[in-house]
């Protein structure tokens, strides 16, 4: 059937012809002593002419302006850092060990805390034992988590419905169960073993992305970093996986082991659509693990530059280099990724 809302679109094409496919866009009138001031003003109130066709949203770029300013600017979600956002997809990810579930974890906590959002953390990494030991003291003392911060884990039994349903469906069902506006999950590759592949990535993220859209959720995924050297600073080629991963997602936060002690971790600020990255390169943000009142937790200490807080004079890992030769990565990714000469990279495996 034809669109009738295109059809003057169709005829205009190439005659020079200016049209409009809205059926309202030129409601705007303009009254006597009106000024482009208060005809701006008038715009401004008034619901924007938009088209809806094939699953887009179409409005001319002015107009889109004019319905960003009704909506309120989104929320900063921690501690105003700059680096979580409401309605936004934020990937964080680290090393074995580091700390990023601690972190996620803290986050979780914080922004139920401060906020009257429901928080869901779905853990496919820790039993309840092990959540608990992070939250209890010597004393058997329980840390006060908010009752709007909800935790989920795998049952012990899994019926083989729930089997046969997709992992991202079931923590949609979670998220619906639980109300939740924002949704932590730890770690990404348990919603797919294949996230190393690029294409199962980009379709994983474009499937998150999607469910934060329609459902107006704040989502944070934690993923992994392969075996990397310490002396070297992070980057998104650091994400565990396909680089997908991060183009898919709004922010990107990099944990790091400090070089500065083994309790010192930094957090660095790879990639923000809300606001200026405030704790980049050259100011990460240092932090000390500690455990107060049964509370593990990462506490701020101030901020510096990543390469005083890098590790130095870290032995290469030869397994490692033959490795990545193996996956079919060229001297030059090595050595982008090693951080070192392509010739260094060359000499290294060939026993030199």
């Amino acid at each position: 059937m034809e669109n009738t809302n295109l059809s003057p679109v169709l005829e205009g094409l190439g005659k020079g012809v200016h049209v409009s496919p809205f059926e309202n866009g030129n409601t705007m009138i303009q009254f006597p002593g009106d000024t482009p001031e208060l005809m701006a003003m008038r715009r401004l109130t008034m619901p924007t002419p938009k088209l809806d066709v094939a699953g887009f949203t179409i409005r001319t770029g002015y107009d889109w302006l004019c319905e960003a300013q009704r909506n309120p600017a989104p929320k900063d979600l921690w501690r105003d850092y700059g680096m979580v956002y409401e309605n936004e997809c934020t990937c964080i990810f680290s090393d074995t060990n580091v700390g990023k579930s601690i972190l996620a974890v803290q986050i979780g906590i914080d922004i139920a805390r401060n906020t009257c959002q429901n928080v869901l953390y779905v853990d496919y990494e820790l039993s309840e034992r092990q959540f608990a030991a992070r939250y209890t003291d010597d004393n058997g003392n329980k840390m006060d988590i908010p009752d709007n911060f909800f935790r989920a884990q795998m049952c012990d039994i899994v019926d083989s419905t729930q089997l046969e349903q997709d992992p991202v469906s079931r923590v949609m069902d979670a998220i619906m169960q639980t109300a939740a506006d924002v949704v932590i999950i730890d770690n990404i590759t348990w919603l797919s073993c294949q996230t190393e592949q690029s294409d199962v990535a980009g379709e994983l993220m474009m499937r998150l992305s999607e469910m934060k859209r329609r459902g107006k959720l704040t989502i944070i995924v934690i993923a992994h970093t392969p075996k990397r050297p310490a002396s070297q600073p992070i980057t998104l080629n650091d994400i565990g996986g396909s680089k997908k991963i991060a183009n898919f997602v709004d922010s990107v936060i990099a944990m790091g082991r400090s070089g500065q002690g083994e309790d010192i971790r930094y957090v660095k600020h790879l990639k923000g659509r809300n606001a200026i990255i405030r704790y980049g390169g050259d100011n990460v943000l240092l932090c000390r693990m500690t455990k107060d009142d049964g509370y593990v937790h990462l506490e701020p200490v101030g901020t510096a530059p990543e390469r005083s807080q890098l590790r130095r004079n870290e032995p290469v890992d030869l397994e490692q280099l033959r490795q990545l030769k193996m996956q079919g990565l060229s001297l030059r990714e090595i050595a982008e990724r090693i951080g070192l000469s392509k010739s260094r990279i060359q000499q290294l495996l060939a026993g030199h």
